[in-house]
């Protein structure tokens, strides 16, 4: 029997113009496309491309994440084609399981490892599927909300303040280590933004100040200049009047007081 190599391509709606073109430089027999979101299970041309595969035919896919959509799935599938004695290649991973290595260790633990990658893959794209629709809204895309409470955000703080590890608070809270930095990250933007406000208070405040300053000092001149056209005496004239004026009334108020100090 020939040995054929069968492709499967998924491609999703939140794929780049690279992931577009997988394994177009890959030579088989052919190909099965599929173009449906990671959450979407409905992919008839994968059925079609697991039916299509015999024993000594391998199916080559770009990456597990293509395939399946989450570790049990995927480890279904394996089992399944190693069975009909077919083997399964992934090009990214550049893993491939054969009938023969059905149950080495290093399936094993391309298997788990495999479950951290899907789950990275899954969020990446929902984030990417976000964001798409989030530009076609003309509106901002801002990540998943945050889910602690007021208090538990206060206690994250104080003991990020108090130089706790990551690693602890997540543990504490129930947490992702990913998380913590989120309300970390999102604490900073709130004290720069908080400085920025009362930066630019105090800066409003100042110019306040400083223009009600000018305003009293232009009516000082303004007055005083009023003062020595109409006397006909210089500015300079009129301050050395005005300081003799004052001079001579914190005179008069004294001197009750001396009066009053020398009786008793």
């Amino acid at each position: 029997m020939t040995k054929r190599r069968i492709a499967y391509v998924r491609t999703s709606p939140a794929d780049g113009p690279d992931d577009l073109h997988q394994l177009a430089w890959v030579s088989t027999a052919a190909t099965f496309r599929d173009h449906a979101p990671l959450s979407d299970h409905r992919r008839p041309q994968r059925r079609a491309a697991l039916g299509a595969v015999g024993r000594g035919d391998t199916l080559v896919v770009q990456s597990m994440e293509r395939l399946a959509h989450e570790v049990g799935e995927l480890r279904a599938i394996l089992e399944s084609l190693n069975d009909r004695g077919v083997a399964v290649e992934f090009v990214s991973e550049a893993l491939t399981f054969t009938p023969q290595d059905r149950i080495s260790l290093q399936r094993e633990l391309a298997l788990l490892s495999a479950g951290e990658a899907l789950a990275k893959a899954a969020i990446k794209e929902r984030q990417r599927v976000g964001i798409n629709k989030a530009t076609q809204q003309k509106r901002k895309y801002n990540g998943a909300p945050l889910k602690l409470d007021k208090g538990q955000i206060a206690r994250l703080h104080a003991a990020l303040g108090q130089g706790i590890s990551v690693t602890a608070i997540a543990k504490e809270l129930s947490i992702s280590r990913e998380t913590v930095y989120r309300y970390e990250r999102a604490g900073a933007a709130l004290a720069v933004s908080a400085a920025a406000s009362a930066r630019a208070e105090r800066q409003a405040r100042a110019g306040e100040t400083e223009k009600a300053a000018r305003t009293k000092t232009d009516a000082v001149v303004k007055r005083r200049t009023a003062i020595a056209a109409t006397k006909g005496l210089s500015i300079a004239e009129v301050r050395q009047l005005k300081a003799a004026a004052v001079a001579e009334r914190l005179a008069v108020d004294r001197e009750p007081r001396e009066q009053s100090d020398g009786a008793a």
